[in-house]
């Protein structure tokens, strides 16, 4: 019998590079095809991990029935921020040829990307998905109906969120919120990053009444952080929502963009994104998963498979993480219900 040798990091990261070069920008099905107008990074490196990360002695073999004979994961398709489709792409074919090897099955685990929360939520009530991965706002709208049981969140350089910021540039004359009236704005996917945009929304119902829509003459959505800081910094737009990371690596590498700028708003840390295993799961089954891939989060090659990624690695969730998200939703919905009453 020929003997199998599990992909290191360095293998992986290779490969995918490789993958890239011959990718030429069709991203071919895998199930679904990999969308390149998706959101939060973590995701696809977490799902990465999840399925290499079990190692032989975790097999089904040693487990008996307490894995599945197919490992069946789903996710939004808009929870891949800033990772170019070619790379999703080359990962997920790589995952589904290694894994078997390292879960001792003869099958390939499928990977079903959904364009709605709706799709993704029969799936799992029809018994058909395993994990699945999702925006941490569209968690919390589905929290209470106990179908799911949130088991990890993405690792950031700083934390287990991000943190948006409002600038405008130091030139303008802008000091407030209330002097971005009719001024123009560049701002993240609403796609990509829609706890930015509450966040955004309920400043201006706060001080101003209105929202967004109403409130700039403009507003231009940006695919990239650095669009946003550069259309700033060169006055081509009177202020950008970006992310306060982007900020902070733009002024590594431009000191003068930090002389020029000013943050006229910055948000608590706001989760970004959760994996959840299905409330049917048998509790045993969710602590073989659990314990790979935090296992994974610690050694050589999941710390490699994470920096392919941009994000640090995964955690254990705590319902502490979900709490800036969760008092920004009730804030603006409050905010709104008032604005009603009033007219």
């Amino acid at each position: 019998m020929p003997m199998t040798r599990t992909a290191t990091g360095a293998d992986l990261s290779r490969e995918v590079s490789v993958k890239h070069e011959r990718f030429h920008g069709e991203c071919a099905p895998l199930q679904h095809v990999v969308s390149p107008n998706v959101a939060p990074c973590f995701i696809i490196g977490l799902l990465m991990v999840i399925f290499l990360a079990v190692p032989p002695n975790l097999c089904r073999g040693d487990q008996g029935d307490d894995l599945p004979k197919i490992l069946r994961s789903g996710f939004l398709a808009r929870v891949i921020a800033d990772v170019d489709p070619r790379d999703a792409q080359a990962t997920l074919e790589i995952m589904t040829r290694e894994v078997s090897s390292n879960l001792g099955l003869n099958s390939s685990p499928k990977v079903v990307l959904y364009q709605n929360t709706r799709s993704m939520i029969e799936a799992v009530h029809r018994g058909e998905l395993d994990m699945v991965s999702m925006p941490t706002i569209d968690y919390l709208r589905l929290r209470d109906a106990g179908f799911l049981i949130p088991a990890f969140v993405g690792l950031h350089k700083h934390g287990v969120g991000i943190k948006f910021v409002l600038i405008t540039h130091k030139e303008s004359g802008i000091k407030s919120i209330n002097q971005l009236k009719g001024k123009t704005l560049l701002t993240l996917s609403t796609n990509k990053h829609e706890p930015a945009h509450v966040w955004l929304n309920m400043l201006i119902l706060k001080v101003t009444k209105e929202n967004t829509a109403s409130f700039f003459r403009q507003v231009k959505e940006i695919e990239k952080v650095s669009q946003g800081i550069l259309g700033v910094f060169f006055r081509k737009a009177d202020a950008a929502l970006v992310t306060r990371a982007g900020l902070d690596a733009a002024i590594l590498l431009n000191p003068q963009i930090e002389k020029q700028m000013i943050i006229l708003a910055e948000s608590r840390e706001l989760s970004d994104g959760v994996t959840c295993f299905p409330a049917s799961m048998p509790e045993k089954t969710r602590q073989i998963l659990s314990r790979a891939v935090l296992q994974m989060s610690t050694s050589t090659s999941g710390r490699q498979l994470f920096t392919i990624f941009q994000t640090s690695g995964v955690v254990p969730f705590k319902e502490a993480y979900l709490e800036g998200l969760e008092e920004l939703m009730r804030e603006e919905s409050c905010l709104k219900g008032r604005i009603v009453r009033k007219r």
